[in-house]
């Protein structure tokens, strides 16, 4: 009997350990990712999902780090590019009503995981439709973050969730825009997995914040490196660092 309740443990601690490292996800979908707003940029993005939870991850494409580091063709000029190589990725559990945002530190902290609950996007459903591979596609468009999206979607693969944080429409989003181009996604690749994903990233490692904080986060940084810059130039000048907009995908007011 005792042998038994062993073995029983065992089983339960190993199906335990599991849960937390792997997930059970129906569907992988890559996207080619472009980001235009602060200089044109690709990245390789993919989406898992299953009914009640997504993972969503992009990394800057090679073929756009290339570019960056070989603009500069004149021998006589030393240029300096930083190319943010991280691969970032978003979590979204539907059950919970919540996400888990991997995003950019601005002083001592290089990253935060911002937590925040799944955007409620009012998407407006047209009649429009189009073929997209061997998808009938619907058109759809809807506001967040600052931005008018115009997507693609088809309900030939139901899914609430989509490439990064656009969510909530009655199928799978292969083409997304903002009416600006500055943000599209185009889908590359579609796999019906219905298999065990390894957890590619620790959450633990992260602190965590809400995005009032984070927003928060980088007003200060801004005030700081106005003050800093103030130091510099002397008593006789008044210097304000003040962005107005925030380029990025979500667009912050300052």
């Amino acid at each position: 009997m005792k042998k038994l309740l062993t073995v029983i443990c065992i089983f339960f601690t190993v199906l335990h350990v599991q849960g937390q490292n792997e997930k059970t996800y129906n569907y992988k979908i890559e996207y080619d990712m472009f980001l235009n707003f602060d200089g044109y940029k690709k990245y390789s993005a993919i989406l898992f999902f299953n009914e009640s939870q997504s993972y969503f991850s992009y990394q800057i494409d090679d073929s756009t780090k290339n570019k960056l580091t070989n603009e500069d063709d004149d021998a006589n000029l030393i240029s300096f590019k930083i190319v943010d190589s991280s691969r970032y990725f978003i979590q979204s559990n539907k059950v919970l009503n919540s996400i888990l945002q991997l995003e950019k530190g601005f002083q001592e902290e290089k990253f935060f995981l911002v937590n925040e609950a799944i955007p409620k996007i009012e998407w407006n459903i047209t009649k429009e439709t189009k073929q997209i591979g061997s998808y009938n596609c619907s058109k759809a468009l809807g506001y967040f973050a600052g931005r008018n999206y115009i997507v693609w979607f088809t309900s030939e693969l139901p899914n609430y969730f989509g490439p990064w944080k656009l969510h909530g429409l009655p199928g799978t989003i292969l083409e997304a825009h903002d009416e600006l181009n500055e943000v599209q996604f185009i889908v590359t690749k579609i796999e019906n997995i219905n298999q065990f994903v390894k957890k590619i990233d620790s959450v633990e490692s992260y602190k965590t914040i809400n995005r009032e904080e984070y927003i928060n986060s980088l007003n200060q940084f801004m005030d700081d490196l106005g003050k800093k810059i103030g130091t510099k130039v002397g008593r006789n000048f008044n210097v304000k660092v003040k962005s107005p907009v925030y380029k990025s995908i979500e667009i912050y007011e300052n």
